[in-house]
């Protein structure tokens, strides 16, 4: 076991899944490199991310290789997890309690170049973010949305009478690694059931792999069935299940 530092090293591991590991492979960018600390154990991988707080812990790889590195981490209080099962257990028995703990999938596009919608979805740019924090301000904000995101050109709306009614984007975009993961799909609450969900997501998808983008992934949680139907429909597909949750270990006396 030890720390990674290698980026080609790292890459392949990756690589092995590259769906799962979406999201730590973006991190190769040199923008969130420096933010990064790597554990290697035979053919698995575990990313500490600090530009959070907590830490977000990631983990890839064969239960055997992957649980000793888990002695590495119990070092942090409190970490943001997406682990799979296996994982979540053993954070259990380290100590950890688990709260806001959702059961999710991840789901990955199988490739082909999806139909773009006609006329209606029209892309946003950082000029539309006061439209889109409006569209939230319901309070359903999406999870892990800036509105610098909207920088990325990958972000999509629906305006109706002027307004802005469903918006979908991407959490995160790497060129370099040519992975992104679709994200931040809303759609205001007194427009639902229209397909206006299905069609920004569309968008999104098509302006993806008209860049290029090889790997296009999202995740959804394990009880939203309608969300999983639809994202069936624009061509992706199950990967597997997988936990999210805050994962923090009891105080102790004089902490």
């Amino acid at each position: 076991m030890q720390q990674l530092e290698d980026v080609s090293r790292i890459r392949r591991l990756l690589n092995t899944d590259r769906v799962w590991c979406g999201y730590a492979l973006a991190d190769l960018d040199p923008e969130y490199w420096p933010h990064t600390e790597w554990h290697g154990n035979g053919e698995a991988v575990a990313l500490l991310y600090h530009a959070v707080s907590p830490p977000f812990l990631f983990t890839h790889g064969p239960d055997a290789d992957l649980l000793p590195i888990l002695d590495v981490v119990v070092r942090y209080p409190a970490l943001l997890i997406s682990v799979g099962e296996r994982v979540a257990v053993e954070l259990e028995a380290r100590g950890y309690g688990l709260t806001n703990r959702k059961r999710m999938l991840r789901m990955g596009h199988r490739g082909a170049e999806p139909a773009m919608p006609r006329g209606a979805c029209v892309p946003l740019s950082m000029e539309h973010a006061s439209a889109v924090q409006a569209l939230h301000a319901e309070g359903e904000t999406p999870d892990f949305f800036l509105p610098s995101m909207l920088a990325s050109r990958t972000y999509f709306g629906i305006f109706e009478e002027g307004a802005l009614v469903a918006t979908a984007g991407t959490h995160i975009v790497s060129d370099r690694e040519s992975v992104a993961a679709v994200g931040n799909v809303y759609v205001k609450r007194t427009r639902r059931g229209h397909g206006l969900g299905k069609a920004v997501t569309s968008a999104v998808t098509g302006s993806l792999r008209k860049r290029g983008i090889q790997t296009i992934l999202l995740s959804v949680e394990e009880g939203n069935i309608a969300a999983q139907r639809a994202y069936l429909r624009l061509g992706f597909e199950l990967h597997m299940p997988f936990v999210q949750a805050l994962a923090a270990r009891p105080s102790e006396p004089g902490d």
